[in-house]
């Protein structure tokens, strides 16, 4: 390792250089979870595929310990649910500027379990009826 020092002499910096001979050395397990984190965390089958590439040199056959980010981040979601008993409906307008469709209202639904929501556009009121048919259909 080196350790540079730097004096100015007018315009010119002057290095007066020193070299360190007690340099730590990185064991190959700490080189491994060290290239984890600096490849954002990258699975440990692609590392295996990088040092094969010998893209990554010094580590034959790089193991992973376990990574608490890697855990949180890569669990299993669960399932987005939709029950229906209870949907809340909403109208609003008739707004001041309409849409370049044309539409002044719209029309929301919302599922009070899941609280997923759709919108839609409407010219006139006269169209909550049949749209709230539409709906009805698709879900």
């Amino acid at each position: 390792m080196i350790v540079a020092r730097g004096t100015k002499c007018s315009d010119l910096y002057l290095t007066h250089a020193k070299i360190i001979k007690d340099v730590h050395v990185v064991e190959s397990a700490e080189k491994v979870e060290l290239w984890h984190k600096r490849l954002c965390h990258m699975s440990e089958k692609d590392m295996v595929k990088l040092c094969k590439s010998n893209v990554l040199s010094d580590m034959s056959n790089p193991h992973l310990k376990k990574c608490d980010h890697c855990f949180v981040e890569k669990k299993n979601k669960v399932s987005f649910e939709v029950h229906f008993d209870l949907v809340h409906c909403h109208l609003c307008g008739a707004m001041k500027t309409r849409t370049i469709g044309g539409s002044a209202y719209f029309l929301s639904f919302v599922d009070d379990h899941s609280r997923k929501t759709w919108v839609y556009t409407l010219k006139s009121k006269n169209d909550v009826l049949s749209m709230f048919k539409k709906f009805k259909v698709s879900v």
